[in-house]
């Protein structure tokens, strides 16, 4: 089991908390749950009701839509945040491609931090309205017949 100090040092990391106080960082890591999956283990599925957000600690993942893999993801990653916020179902889904350790938060229990924390509340706006900017503008560059990036769920180098 993750302790709660290594839990808020990775939290610290993930761009969606940057924001976020020390105490409420605490708030965060006291209410994960460590999850161990094992290679071709779903973690969810495209279509079905969003019910948590999870933050990959080791291992990789697949992302796919109707069975087409889109993104390779890995450490640090963050999975089903928007669709958690938003109340929609995830829109992709997620199979563990080797032993994967995550860390994940339901629903209620980010409604309720986000509900005590308006500071909190309001970065997690800022950090989703980048990620936001950044898909909008490679749809327009798309459209303008510039190459997109190579793996648009990478969103790393840009601090989302």
């Amino acid at each position: 089991m993750i302790p709660t100090v290594e839990r808020i040092l990775f939290l610290q990391k993930i761009p969606l908390f940057e924001s976020f106080s020390v105490d409420e960082l605490w708030q965060v890591a006291q209410a994960l749950d460590e999850m161990t999956y094992a290679k071709g283990e779903m973690l969810f599925e495209e279509g079905k009701p969003a019910h948590a957000m999870y933050l990959i600690v080791s291992g990789t993942v697949e992302a796919s839509v109707v069975g087409k893999t889109i993104a390779t993801l890995g450490k640090e990653s963050i999975l089903g945040d928007v669709a958690i916020l938003d109340g929609m179902p995830y829109v992709v889904s997620v199979t563990a491609s080797d032993e994967v350790v995550a860390i994940k938060i339901e629903r209620e229990k980010l409604d309720d931090i986000l509900d005590a924390n308006p500071g909190a509340a309001r970065g997690v706006i800022r950090v989703l309205t980048r990620k936001l900017r950044y898909f909008g503008q490679q749809v327009i560059d798309a459209r303008q017949g510039k190459k997109m990036d190579s793996d648009p769920m990478d969103l790393t180098e840009l601090k989302l």
